[in-house]
């Protein structure tokens, strides 16, 4: 049994106390009535006696009766409890959240993590109280803790000393909370343990559920157990229903989500998003700082609204960047002081942009010529072998004819016809010099003689020619294309004198470009412009082979990392925190290792491996949950349709039993008996 309220308790025993024995040792007043005898005069001399100041008070059944029933009053107002729960389980399970919440400085205690652990060892000091030399003997007592991952710290055990000293070494996490795999991996526990007691094992899950507010049938728990749920941290406030009460919020902010995705027609162009909450009830302007592999590219400031009594306040922000290599950008709140710094970074790993695989068809190539030279052909390949590409492949019209009329893909992600006409529209996005697609808008006919010009007018902000400038383009022999009257698909991206010199059609869903001259008909390739055309026109055209999924990892799922073949060494993940496992890979095979889930957030460096490096060499690993960052509390969980209520929230079900009504009535029963033996005696 415990106290509640003992410090209530002993102020009114303080008062009740000396105003019991002031009663009794207080003289009586008798008024003078006449008599008609003295045979009582004896027992009045005694009275008179006892009632004398400085007398010891004799024993009288009245006044112990008096005294039990002030003890009685006493104690009520102490508000004594038991844990009718506990007291006398057989088996018990603590199951302690260590969530990323958990670390709020929130608490008297320090974080609700250390609340938590300071509710579970005075648990489990009351439990071991209660049996022989008190060491609990009768219990045993399991241990858990819980984030995105469970661990089992101890099994059912009767040493309750070494389960203290686990509980004092649980550590905090940055992920977030899964009540439902834990309640599994309880279940698991509980099934492996001994399975001879009758008795229902209790679980005591002791967290700020706010985040697993509701579990949903995932979080099952066994059937045969008993559910406490204890509170750790500040109370959400919650306006009754028809009672407006204002939302007190936490003094957090966080960045919930970053993504990044290369721009589709230019693929060293970077767009990285970022969502931010806010658990304050007011407004608060944040700093974000935008960092690309440590040196800081972009802040500003960023407002974001406060938090409502449902949600926390949520605003976003994108900032571009422009670099077509593999970059770790970081964005993090500047120049805060909130209750949770884990979710004031987050980063993203972005992959360099990739190249396509180019088939280059030519009147002029041949098999097992060298590329490049001294020729029409020779200038256009000399610039695509200088951009870096997958693969470029050079094959003559006949050839392309052939693989366009097979059954099979073109083997390709980009075409560039050069003086060959294609018999059917091409099924891949195709760059075309003097050469007719077969698709309306890009229908070419050569001119039959000389037909100089220059470029006149050009779409400066196309994605193909931003960064051209084709006033010095003069084109000595310049051919016509087909003009469909009002085609939307088709647009003039330069002109001449005698037309279009740069046409675009999009006609099936597939970018196509064509350039009413031949290289060798004009002076561009002599000028820097034209091998930034090509790159613009091969990022524009293969738009889609740039936009490589960006690599945002997160600390509540397993960290997918590729081992190099025959490795035989030890993986060491180096960051916030150090993991290292043994492995060992077959000969021969790459495999896929699932990490984690990782239990910090922050950057990791993989170390480096025999066999080969490891895919990708960095991970960015983020909190990036909402639920965590908004440090809400909850005085409910559900569990697969059940409603579990805290005991520190005043629910009767759940909390432990007050006995103090029992020793009410039970003043009340003894006032009741001395007022019937007052009224017997009188009647004597």
């Amino acid at each position: 049994m415990t106290l509640l309220a003992p410090a209530a308790g002993l102020v009114a025993a303080l008062i009740a106390g000396p105003l019991l024995l002031a009663l009794y040792l207080l003289k009586l007043r008798r008024r003078p009535v006449r008599v008609s005898s003295t045979l009582f005069w004896d027992q009045a001399t005694r009275d008179l006696q006892v009632n004398a100041p400085f007398r010891w008070i004799r024993p009288s059944l009245l006044f112990f009766l008096h005294l039990l029933m002030v003890v009685l009053l006493v104690l009520a107002i102490a508000r004594p409890a038991t844990d009718a729960s506990l007291s006398g389980a057989s088996r018990v399970v603590f199951v302690i959240d260590r969530s990323a919440s958990m670390a709020a400085a929130d608490s008297a205690a320090g974080s609700r993590l250390d609340d938590a652990k300071l509710r579970a060892t005075r648990m489990l000091s009351e439990l071991a109280s209660g049996g022989p030399s008190g060491l609990g003997a009768r219990s045993s007592v399991a241990l858990v803790a819980f984030a995105a991952d469970t661990r089992a710290i101890t099994g059912l055990t009767t040493d309750l000393r070494l389960v203290r000293d686990e509980i004092a070494s649980i550590a905090q996490s940055d992920q977030p909370a899964d009540l439902a795999s834990a309640l599994r991996a309880v279940s698991a526990l509980l099934a492996d343990g001994d399975s001879e007691s009758k008795d229902p094992p209790i679980i005591v899950v002791f967290s700020d559920g706010g985040p697993i507010a509701d579990s949903g049938p995932a979080g099952q728990a066994p059937s045969i157990a008993n559910i406490r749920f204890v509170r750790v941290g500040p109370v959400t406030p919650v306006a009754p229903q028809g009672e407006p009460q204002p939302f007190a919020g936490f003094n957090n902010t966080g960045i919930v989500s970053i993504s990044a995705r290369r721009d589709d027609r230019s693929a060293s162009t970077c767009r990285v998003f970022v969502r931010l909450v806010n658990a304050r009830s007011s407004p608060v302007t944040a700093a974000v700082t935008f960092a690309v592999d440590g040196v800081e590219r972009s802040r500003r400031a960023l407002t974001i609204p406060g938090a409502s009594d449902v949600e926390p306040g949520s605003a976003t922000d994108t900032v571009e960047i422009v670099n077509p290599g593999k970059m770790l950008v970081t964005a993090a709140l500047s120049d805060t002081a909130d209750l949770l710094p884990s979710d004031d970074i987050a980063s993203v790993l972005v992959q360099p942009a990739v190249k396509p695989r180019v088939l280059l068809v030519s009147p002029g190539a041949q098999a097992g010529a060298a590329p490049g030279g001294i020729s029409a052909e020779g200038f256009l390949t000399d610039v695509l072998l200088e951009l870096g590409l997958e693969r470029l492949e050079q094959i003559t019209p006949a050839r392309f004819d052939e693989l366009l009329a097979g059954p099979q893909p073109l083997p390709c992600d980009l075409l560039i016809l050069d003086r060959a006409n294609a018999s059917q529209p091409p099924p891949v996005p195709t760059l075309a010099f003097a050469s007719s697609l077969g698709t309306p808008g890009l229908g070419y006919s050569p001119s039959p003689g000389p037909a100089p010009t220059y470029a006149l007018t050009w779409k400066r902000t196309h994605p193909a020619l931003r960064d051209v400038a084709l006033d010095t383009l003069y084109v000595a022999r310049a051919g016509s294309f087909d003009d469909p009257p009002n085609d939307p698909d088709a647009q003039d991206l330069a002109r001449g004198t005698r037309g279009a010199l740069i046409r675009e059609s999009s006609a099936g869903g597939v970018r196509r470009i064509g350039l009413a001259f031949a290289v060798a008909d004009c002076n561009w390739p002599l000028q820097p412009g034209f091998a930034i055309f090509l790159n613009s026109a091969i990022e524009y055209l293969a738009g889609n082979l740039g936009e490589q999924s960006a690599l945002a990892l997160s600390t509540a799922r397993a960290v997918p990392i590729s081992i190099p073949a025959g490795s035989e060494d030890r993986l060491t993940l180096s960051g916030p925190t150090t993991w290292t496992t043994p492995l060992r890979t077959p000969r021969g095979e790459r495999t896929l290792l699932n990490v984690g889930p990782l239990e910090r957030a922050g950057v990791y460096t993989i170390e480096p491996l025999a066999g080969g490096p490891t895919a990708p060499e960095v991970l960015a690993v983020n909190l990036a949950n909402e639920a965590e960052s908004s440090l809400r509390t909850a005085d409910q969980i559900s569990l697969a349709g059940r409603s579990f209520v805290a005991h520190n929230a005043g629910a009767n079900d759940s909390g432990p039993s007050e006995l103090w009504p029992w020793f009410v009535a039970a003043v009340g029963v003894l006032a009741l008996i001395e007022w019937i033996a007052f009224g017997i005696r009188s009647r004597i």
